[in-house]
């Protein structure tokens, strides 16, 4: 079990403690979103960010800078992390390098929750998208902007 405070104060669970990790900077304000599995653990943050973590030390691997907004939700899966925003835009970023793959940025509001679906014949990302509920992504590797939209 993981959970979210801004207090310095001890966390237990029945009789399990739970160990704290200092997930944010001194500019940030919490952390608004996090996954994990049984490798690592990333949150989405105030300060803008995204931090990966290994599940087992509690030590951040990577930041990954990018947004100007608060990161407000992200999914992610072997290949990828995407990651929405208080900025209003969706950005996908590869789990190997921590680089930065794509920005979808035809959102006229901030992304307050998405979801990626696996499809037989290609991906699809849902979330609150302007005049829409979902976006295909054909070719989530692609480096190009996407912008638009109806």
């Amino acid at each position: 079990m993981f959970s979210s405070t801004e207090h310095r104060e001890q966390l237990e669970m029945g009789h399990h403690r739970l160990d704290k990790i200092l997930c944010h900077s001194e500019s940030s304000k919490g952390v608004y979103c996090l996954q994990y599995d049984e490798e690592k653990i990333v949150s989405g943050l105030r300060d803008n960010t995204i931090k990966i973590w290994d599940r087992k030390t509690l030590k951040c691997l990577e930041i990954l800078n990018g947004h100007t907004g608060s990161v407000l939700c992200l999914q992610y899966d072997e290949r990828v992390i995407i990651t929405g925003s208080s900025d209003s835009t969706v950005r996908v970023w590869d789990v190997k390098t921590c680089q930065m793959l794509n920005t979808l940025i035809h959102h006229c509001e901030a992304v307050l929750h998405l979801r990626f679906c696996k499809w037989a014949d290609g991906d699809m990302l849902q979330g609150p998208f302007h005049r829409g509920v979902g976006h295909e992504i054909p070719d989530r590797y692609q480096s190009e902007e996407s912008t638009g939209g109806p």
